[in-house]
């Protein structure tokens, strides 16, 4: 299904996200990101602070409140990202406290499966049941977001 524009910017980011995730999965590409597990560890934190949670936050403070509340299977797919969002950050947290491979390969594996819920659940459920008119005011207040966090 294509994009609303007003999700656009946020698949973009779901690409980045993908690249990382499945650079931290052991059985993913090798090359991708940094061979030793500090560095590693040190680049999933950093691209996390600085580019997933401004990422979570947008989808938490601009679609996720204004979604809910409008159809059953968009409001189980609202609770689905935010819980999500919420195992993710811990699982960042313990991560910097006991970094090792399996936590990393466990992320990786979370973090993708996190982006196919949105893209594939969030998004395109939005899409069918959100009227257009609100879906352009979405669209003006994810580009809003997004740029204050100047990406």
């Amino acid at each position: 299904m294509k994009r609303h524009p007003a999700f656009v910017p946020l698949s973009r980011d779901h690409h980045h996200a993908l690249v990382l995730a499945r650079g931290l999965q052991t059985d993913g590409p090798a090359g991708t990101l940094p061979a030793e597990l500090g560095a590693r560890v040190a680049h999933t934190v950093r691209v996390f602070v600085e580019e997933l949670e401004p990422h979570f936050r947008c989808e938490e403070d601009v679609l996720l409140s204004r979604l809910r509340g409008r159809d059953p299977e968009l409001d189980r797919a609202c609770d689905d990202v935010q819980d999500d969002h919420e195992t993710l950050r811990a699982m960042i947290a313990e991560l910097t406290i006991d970094p090792n491979a399996q936590r990393l390969d466990a992320f990786g594996r979370k973090l993708e499966a996190h982006v196919r819920l949105e893209e594939r659940a969030l998004f395109e459920t939005a899409q069918r049941v959100v009227p257009e008119d609100e879906l352009a005011r979405l669209e003006a207040l994810v580009e809003k977001n997004l740029s204050r966090d100047e990406r």
